[in-house]
């Protein structure tokens, strides 16, 4: 048993008519009671809320929260409604295959060494679809720098 159990006597069931009392072992299911501690509760994380959970919403919070999950992810559209198909998934494939294209752009410029996970275009697609399969239009870049560029708006 690991430390939680340690020092802990309970009534032994298989020995309940003589009253033994002793450590839990193993098969004996006098520790079937014993748990780990919960996590702390922490409050909702809806603006004004001060209900506390054990997730991130409240049970009063959490359809709001699928709601607007649900929301954001039909204004955005599917990968395949935005243009990254089949097509797409085996270029970016062979893309990132070719040695000169296996390394993160970004970290290398920063002196790292991340492998490329993703791509990115240089030229919004929205503006220049034309430009989707142009590999003077793409950087291979890991997430993290990936996720930063387009947070930018890049």
């Amino acid at each position: 048993m690991g430390r939680a159990a340690q020092g802990v006597y309970r009534l032994c069931e298989r020995d309940s008519s003589a009253g033994a009392r002793h450590p839990p072992r193993r098969g004996c299911r006098s520790i079937v009671g014993l748990t780990m501690p919960r996590r702390p509760k922490q409050p909702c994380r809806q603006p004004g809320c001060r209900n506390l959970c054990d997730s991130r919403y409240c049970v009063a919070h959490q359809a709001v929260e699928l709601d607007e999950r649900r929301q954001a992810e039909q204004w955005r559209g599917s990968a395949h409604s935005r243009g990254y198909d089949r097509q797409w998934s085996q270029f970016r494939t062979a893309y990132l295959a070719r040695p000169e294209n296996a390394l993160c752009r970004d970290c290398q410029s920063e002196g790292r060494v991340r492998i490329a996970t993703e791509l990115h275009h240089v030229a919004k697609l929205r503006a220049n679809p034309e430009l989707k399969y142009e590999s003077t239009n793409i950087l291979p870049l890991c997430h993290e720098c990936h996720s930063t560029r387009t947070g930018r708006g890049e």
